[in-house]
């Protein structure tokens, strides 16, 4: 034995990432579960009992998800098309909330929304309103719907709808979005009441005739062009979005339509077409939400305080854990669930050198995303990092055998970041699926 630990051979096997070193070995190796003795009795219990009745279920939702093609239709105001739409009542990122429980950028982004319904004169007298319980505040998941950062949709506001091909599935997310300060940023300022009444009025017309006159624009092709070039889906979409803007344009030059500098920077902007990219994702999800037995993740969003997930089996309850800090994030973070975000930093060199993070932890972020699914998009590729396709169907159950972390990516002042949410949330949900069948 001690020759086989010899100096000549083996002298180190651990958790190191790193390569060889003087001589040493060193061994990616993370136990199973995390080394967690609790989750490792629920993985045990769950392969002793229904493990060959999940994975027949994620075949099936699989099988569905796999031939997804999520489409950008048209836009309608949401009192028309978004269920469970009414007055009083405002939509916001991220999972069930109260007002108070919000982060304070969504707060604000609520007041602005209850003042640009015209339910209150200002902030404050938004805020009373909203206090007291006179307009009530919802999950945008709950409704069919996403709103990316501190987004939110009230009944006038305009969305774009987004369509699964295959299953039929709508997904509503905000089409006026606009301008140096939005509420989606966080503002409840005057002008950025200003600039969605502005971009409601002059510039989502332009947007809603151009979709009407091309007819459905598949949105995996746009972002799959933007992720050869650079974007990650969730931080940087400027790529996409100039390929969406380009296209848009083209059907309006062709229609006559006035091109202002207003709508150029309108039809441009990074964040309208990562409103269409995460309600794509939600698109594709919803086929297998609520699919009993199935143990894909079909909901990731935060509402700037707690980031929230539910799992298939588990139809509408949600697993929540504290993100820490009162940041700008929003539903947008359902990208990670297609492999865009953390998994894709590796092929987007302008949003990770902000990280802080090297190229080995990117690689190794991107190849662990692969262990929580064996089936991908290949239309979103990075070329040259042997990124082979977006990993699409997340398995609960994968991640926690191979210790795959639930990672959140969001930007907090000024800088980018990589969050993994802890083995705790994880161990709760696998608790619920496995006990309360």
């Amino acid at each position: 034995m001690s020759e086989l630990f010899s100096a000549d051979n083996v002298r180190t096997v651990g958790i190191s990432v790193g390569g060889r070193a003087g001589g040493d070995v060193a061994v990616d190796y993370v136990p199973e579960a995390g080394g967690s003795i609790t989750a490792q009795r629920f993985i045990d219990a769950w392969e002793n009992t229904f493990k060959e009745e999940t994975e027949d279920m994620n075949r099936k939702a699989a099988g569905i998800m796999a031939v997804s093609r999520p489409v950008l239709t048209d836009i309608k105001r949401a009192s028309e098309c978004v269920p469970g739409m009414r007055d009083g009542l405002i939509l916001h990122s991220g999972p069930p909330a109260s007002y108070r429980e919000l982060g304070d950028g969504l707060q604000k982004a609520i007041a602005a929304a209850v003042v640009y319904e015209g339910w209150a004169r200002d902030p404050g007298a938004a805020e009373e309103l909203l206090e007291t319980g006179k307009i009530r505040t919802d999950s945008a998941d709950e409704h069919s719907a996403s709103a990316a950062r501190c987004g939110v949709i009230s009944p006038s506001m305009p969305v774009f709808r987004i369509c699964d091909r295959n299953t039929g599935c709508y997904i509503y997310a905000p089409a006026a979005v606009y301008g140096d300060e939005k509420i989606s940023g966080g503002s409840c300022s005057d002008r950025a009441v200003r600039n969605m009444w502005f971009a409601e009025d002059d510039l989502v017309p332009a947007l809603s005739d151009a979709l009407v006159s091309h007819g459905n624009i598949d949105i995996f092709s746009i972002a799959g062009e933007g992720m050869s070039s650079g974007d990650d889906l969730v931080l940087r979409t400027q790529h996409s979005a100039s390929v969406f803007r380009d296209l848009i344009l083209r059907e309006a030059v062709s229609h006559g339509t006035k091109i202002t500098e207003e709508l150029l920077e309108y039809l441009g902007q990074p964040q309208l077409f990562l409103e269409i990219f995460a309600a794509a994702v939600k698109a594709v999800l919803a086929s297998a939400a609520r699919a009993e037995g199935c143990s894909f993740i079909t909901s990731l969003c935060s509402n700037g305080r707690k980031v929230g997930i539910r799992i298939a089996g588990k139809g509408d309850r949600w697993f929540t854990a504290d993100l820490g800090k009162d940041a700008v994030c929003g539903d947008e973070i359902v990208s990670e669930l297609a492999g865009a975000g953390s998994a894709a930093l590796c092929g987007a060199p302008a949003a990770a050198q902000r990280t802080g993070l090297g190229l080995h932890e990117l690689l190794r972020m991107m190849h662990e995303s692969y262990a929580a699914s064996d089936r991908y998009l290949e239309g979103l590729r990075i070329p040259y990092s042997g990124y082979n396709g977006s990993p699409l169907f997340v398995d609960f159950i994968k991640m926690c055998r191979t210790s795959c972390p639930i990672r959140v990516l969001y930007e907090y002042d000024g800088a980018y970041t990589v969050k993994n949410m802890g083995l705790d949330l994880q161990i709760e949900a696998l608790k619920a699926f496995v006990s309360e069948r």
